[in-house]
This record gives C-alpha cells, structure tokens and sequence, in this order.
C-alpha cells in the first residue's frame, strides 16, 4: 500500500494515481483519505477518516469514518476533521458519542415503528373485526341457522361499537352502548340473547389469542336485562274461535292467513313452514316431510320432522297449491315480492307472519275495535306450539306423543332407548285437533 502525505483537494483525489491507497492530510493532522482498488471499469471508491487517540499515551486510538469520497467534498471533509479534532483535544471519544448517538437513534425508530404497529393493530383489530372472525371461524361452522346472530351484530352491535379497539372494550361500554338501548325499547328477552352472544363472541377472542381478557366474562345477564321469564301464552276455546273469526276480516294477506292456521293444525314452527316445499308432501300418503336442514336442532344431531296430514290441512294446502300455481315455485310459501330474485324464487320472510300479528292485534287502548283488529290479547307465532300441547293434554294425548309432534326430544333415557314414532297415534292427535278447531269455528 503506497502512502502520500499532502493536502487533500478534490483536484488531487481526482487525479490519484492508482497505486497510492491512503492520503495523509497536511493541514489537519489525523485526516486523511482511504482509496479502494481501481475497478475494471476505471472507477474508484474512496472514504475520508480521521485518526485520533483519547486518553493519551496509555489510551486507545480510533479511526472514524468521516464521510464517502463520492458523498462529501474534500473542503467540507476537512472542516468536519477539524470539529472532531477540538472535541477530541476536550477528551470526547467522538466515535462512541457517534455510536451513542446511532443506538439513540435505532432505540427511537423501534419506538416508533411499536407504536406505528401498535396503533395498526388497534386499527385494524377492532369489535367488528373480533365479530366478523367469530363469525366466520365459529358461527357459519357450528351453527345451523347462524343468520339469526349475524342479524344482532349487524344491528345491534357493529354500528354502536364496531370501530372500538379491542383495546380498548370494557364491560360498561357494552352494557351502555349495546344492552341497555336494547332494554329501553322494551326487548329485554332481546337484550339478554345480544349479551349472551357478545360474551360468547369475546370469549373466542381471547380464546384465539385477539384480547387477553372477556371483558364481560362476569357481566350478569340477570343484573343487567332483567329475569327471564318463561313465556305461558296459549290460546283458549274463546281466543281461538275469535281468531278464526276475525282473521279474514282484518287485512292479513290470505297467504300469511294459511300460515297462521297451519301454524295453529300442526304445531310446527314457523321457519319449518316457510321453508317448505311441494316436493316435501306426499299427498297420498298424507304425510309432510320436514327435512333436518330445516328444522331446529344441534348441528350435527339433525335429523327430519314428519307430520301426518289430514283433510284440514290439505284443505289449505290444495288452496295454497291453486293461488300460486301461476309463479310456478317449489316453495308452498313463495314470496311475490323479492327484492333479489324473481317472484316464487324465494319463501316468504318468516317474520313477516310475527309482523302481521303483531300489527293486527287489538292494541289495549282501544276499547270498541270496528273489525279492523283480532280481538285477543297479544300472541305470538310460536304461543300456536304450546296451545296445541296444552289443548292435547286435556284431550288425554299421551305427553309422548305431543312431544313427539313438536318434534321435540324425549327426556332422559328414554331419548336413547324408546325410538318408536308414534306416527299412528300423532295422526290420531292431529285428527281430534283439528275436529276441534272445525267445532269452534261452527263447520
């Protein structure tokens, strides 16, 4: 290595020749330039330095890299030699300050880039994101009819809380924000089925690593919606034969009319009807089919509905038959007002049947209704399942054989081990049923 002291110019470094690698200042003792191997293309790199030694002859000497040649000049190169040069005469090892000074800076990017990352993820992880994965991991795998939770989500949850971080979720931001407007509409058995879900849905989240803790995890249900109370509402000899009397009198489509007295024969429930078709009816067998798809079970324990048909409710199934053979439709419900879809293409909406009566019952503050309302106290779809039960139970119906026509799971063993169908003593309740329906609408 040839070594040439003079004063370092951009002239000099310019003209170099190739076998000089290192040039030694002779204004600013320690500075000096560090020259590379001439590439094959004639180029050259090169580094200006300044050489020190702290702490004096016992101390330890440094090289500190000032600059790349191609970077700075060689006139501002030597004015930073000589800034380092007076802190060095003042004992400053400027190489550790500069070393100091890089690990401050590397300590401030990664603080930075934390909270950049930290804030992404609040970002990014919120309520919403929490329910969309519960969802789709959860509800659209273990639920058979999830659309029931995604609705209350949808509704109740995302647009009050769906922004929120997961961060930064407590308990009381769930009760004011989502329960307790629930509970001030009146819904309180709404209400306790949201917090049910929400809790279930935070759960998973802190289940798949999303939060560290379930904020509501022993949030009462009771404390906060009220005390469920098991609904008792069936429907007397009286309030059935006035419903039968005012149904066709107060505005209730025929359609949704065939749906409230199948509902009242049979006992089904109003999603199994909905979503019935032609093809699940073998009129000369008289027998519904109700397949396990569309009836209420666990997922994975589905299993068919049947019902035996008698001449009440093929009556009004032959009615249905001819009001809408024109559509053409495989359903015996079809909706004549899709919004996607062509007429008959899709079954009407389920809670269009709880909505008609709903709006069709005598509200309390009217004393004289003038046929326009169904003059019994409030009822709902469902109350149809347990007048059936009662009404059988005083008929003398075997307890078995009504359970066996809500489709509903015997108690106990005798789940296991009695797996007779009863189908000939349910055609039986079913007949004595629907005599009495006929008797109390005066045929």
């Amino acid at each position: 290595m040839t070594v040439i002291t003079c004063k370092i110019t951009d002239s000099v470094l310019k003209n170099v020749d190739a076998e000089i690698a290192r040039i030694n200042d002779t204004e600013v003792k320690g500075f000096h330039v560090r020259l590379g191997r001439v590439k094959a293309d004639g180029s050259r790199t090169g580094a200006y330095y300044f050489y020190y030694r702290i702490g004096g002859r016992s101390g330890f000497q440094r090289n500190y890299k000032i600059e790349d040649v191609s970077s700075m000049s060689s006139p501002a190169a030597r004015r930073e030699a000589e800034k380092l040069k007076g802190k060095v005469k003042d004992n400053v090892d400027v190489f550790a300050e500069r070393e100091a000074r890089e690990q401050l800076a590397i300590l401030h990017r990664e603080a930075e880039n934390e909270k950049a990352e930290k804030q992404d993820k609040e970002d990014k992880e919120t309520v919403e994101y929490l329910l969309l994965e519960f969802t789709e991991r959860y509800l659209k795998r273990e639920r058979k009819r999830p659309e029931s939770a995604i609705s209350i989500f949808n509704n109740d949850v995302i647009p009050q809380i769906g922004k929120v971080p997961l961060s930064s979720v407590t308990s009381r931001l769930i009760l004011n924000d989502c329960i307790d407007l629930i509970v001030d509409r009146g819904h309180k058995p709404h209400a306790r089925k949201t917090l049910a879900l929400i809790k279930q849905a935070f759960q998973f989240g802190v289940d798949r690593g999303l939060i560290e803790i379930n904020p509501i995890a022993n949030t009462s249900v009771t404390s906060n919606t009220g005390k469920e109370i098991a609904r008792d509402r069936f429907l007397n000899d009286d309030e059935l034969k006035q419903l039968f009397m005012d149904l066709p009198k107060v505005g209730i489509t025929r359609q949704v009319q065939l749906v409230i007295e199948l509902l009242c024969l049979t006992g089904c429930r109003v999603q199994e009807l909905t979503l019935a078709e032609w093809s699940h009816i073998d009129f000369e067998k008289r027998m519904w089919h109700f397949p396990p798809e569309n009836t209420k079970s666990r997922r994975g324990e589905e299993k068919p509905h049947y019902v035996p048909i008698n001449d009440e409710i093929i009556k009004r199934l032959k009615e249905l038959s001819v009001q809408f053979d024109f559509l053409g439709s495989k359903y015996v419900f079809p909706s004549v007002t899709n919004r996607t879809g062509l007429p008959g293409t899709q079954p009407i909406d389920k809670r269009s049947v709880a909505r008609a009566i709903k709006r069709h019952i005598r509200p309390d503050d009217i004393d004289e209704p003038k046929g326009r309302f169904i003059n019994v106290a409030a009822f709902t779809p469902h109350d149809f399942r347990r007048t059936l039960q009662t009404h059988l139970s005083k008929m003398k119906v075997d307890t078995i054989v009504t359970e066996k026509l809500l489709n509903h799971e015997l108690a106990g063993m005798m789940r296991v081990y009695n797996q007779h169908d009863y189908m000939d003593e349910r055609r039986e309740a079913l007949e004595l049923w629907a005599n009495k329906i006929k008797e109390l609408r005066g045929e």
